[in-house]
């Protein structure tokens, strides 16, 4: 019965069964995460997912907005263990995305920045091979770090417009202006210091980390808009941030935040547009700190972890910051040990203990005893994946970098060198390429200097169409 079918009939039906079947196993996948065991097997998660897939095939912009707006809003979004809202929004979109390639024939794309994370990803697993732990290593490589570059490939592929990136951007920055709010009003403690966060869990270095990012998009909407009463309320917003910038007490974040901005500015000096902006910018931030002192929130603990900064500069083995010296000096060993290939993607902490003999220090800090870990991206690169790795790790930030400063508008650009070179300093003291939000700010910075020289582009044109010949 089948002998006379055309062969072009079976290329148009599998994509199409393909197609179907994914977004059914993503569907059931949705409601498994989203439903307790004891409701059935497949009945109702099949139907939950069912009514999410279809909800997000039609209508994508729900599932990214969201998925942005709960990054701040850190474990609270967990649903019944390690996995989160957003993560699992994102293996939605995914399978429909994979979906709408089977079934509509749409082109996926790659740029240059997911071509390297590719890269990166690859070397991550082949360094599974010389680790001292190489199931660890195939787990974060094969699981968790392609996992985020796929994510970071959807983002590029879905964001095919300004407005559609502009949904995204400001959903983030709607949802780290709340979780400022809440935190301002009823912040968490973290043990028994006064830092605050913004839930239990959420490590208030990673959360000043993302706040931050969300403030300095923000100055770009307050630059864009010319409603006043938009930029008043990003001027409110910003204050928020800033005090609870203060309240989580991030060292990283308070020395990143003005250097990367005094850094932006020797960059950028000779461009006289911009000094209007930055007269602003600097005028809202002073205003956070003053108010923050008078109204409280800078009080004793503050002045006190403010002096700890100048512990950088001393000599004295008792109060070296946090032990962030030791974990420096055993990686430096971890490097010309294993140089050229590292100790294996994710395996900084497995080998700790067999580096800590090599320095000549003294375990004398409780945060290095608990921790081992890298608290540095670039040298948890370095140390783990080697010098081909690192290379492969720079040149996505050079690459951004060569993006915004083709950027025609001055501010614009000043805003998102401001925003890479913040990115980048506080990443000296967090590691920060093995979380999901890394990727995510990356995919916007680069979508943001994409359309930006569009515009740019199309602007030139319309000049050049107008010229009299």
């Amino acid at each position: 019965m089948l002998t006379n079918t055309n062969y072009a009939t079976y290329r148009k039906i599998g994509p199409v069964v393909g197609g179907l079947f994914i977004l059914l196993f993503t569907a059931y996948m949705l409601g498994w995460m989203t439903t307790d065991d004891k409701l059935g097997l497949m009945a109702i998660p099949l139907v939950v997912g069912l009514c999410g897939v279809f909800i997000l095939l039609k209508y994508p912009n729900v599932g990214f907005a969201l998925m942005f707006f709960l990054i701040p809003l850190g474990p609270i979004t967990r649903i019944g263990g390690p996995r989160s809202i957003e993560f699992f929004l994102g293996v939605l979109l995914m399978g429909v995305f994979v979906s709408r390639i089977l079934l509509l024939h749409e082109k996926i794309k790659f740029d240059r920045i997911s071509l390297l994370g590719c890269i990166f990803a690859a070397w991550a697993v082949l360094s599974s091979v010389w680790a001292e732990d190489t199931k660890q290593a195939l787990f974060h490589a094969i699981v968790r770090l392609s996992q985020m570059i796929a994510f970071y490939v959807l983002i590029i592929n879905y964001c095919r417009n300004e407005r559609r990136l502009d949904i995204i951007t400001l959903s983030f920055i709607a949802g780290a202006v709340l979780a400022a709010l809440i935190t301002l009003v009823k912040g968490v403690k973290v043990s028994d210091t006064e830092r605050t966060s913004f839930a239990k869990g959420f490590d208030p270095n990673y959360f000043s980390l993302i706040i931050s990012l969300s403030m300095i998009l923000m100055f770009y909407y307050f630059y864009k808009t010319k409603y006043k009463l938009l930029q008043i309320i990003f001027i409110l917003c910003s204050l928020v941030i800033t005090y609870v910038i203060i309240k989580a007490q991030s060292r990283g974040v308070w020395v990143a935040l003005p250097i990367s901005f005094l850094l932006t500015v020797a960059i950028l000096h000779r461009n006289s547009k911009i000094v209007k902006y930055v007269t602003r910018v600097s005028v809202v931030l002073v205003l956070g700190v003053v108010s923050a002192y008078y109204s409280g929130v800078i009080n004793e603990s503050v002045v006190e972890r403010v002096k700890t900064l100048t512990y950088l500069f001393s000599d004295d083995p008792q109060v070296r910051v946090t032990g962030r010296f030791e974990i420096l000096d055993v990686g430096k060993e971890m490097i010309k040990n294993t140089m050229p290939f590292g100790v294996g993607y994710a395996n900084f902490k497995l080998v700790w203990n067999q580096y800590r003999p090599l320095t000549d220090i003294e375990d004398l800090s409780w945060q290095s005893r608990r921790a081992k870990g890298a608290h540095n991206t670039f040298l948890a690169v370095l140390a783990e994946l080697g010098i081909f790795g690192f290379i492969i790790f720079i040149a996505i930030f050079i690459h951004i970098f060569r993006n915004i400063m083709r950027i025609g508008n001055p501010t614009t650009r000043f805003i998102f060198i401001w925003l890479i070179a913040f990115f980048m300093i506080d990443s000296l003291t967090l590691v920060t390429h093995t979380m999901p939000w890394f990727w995510f700010m990356l995919a916007l910075i680069v979508l943001r200097a994409k359309f930006e020289r569009q515009t740019k582009q199309l602007a030139d044109r319309m000049n050049y169409s107008s010229i009299p010949r």
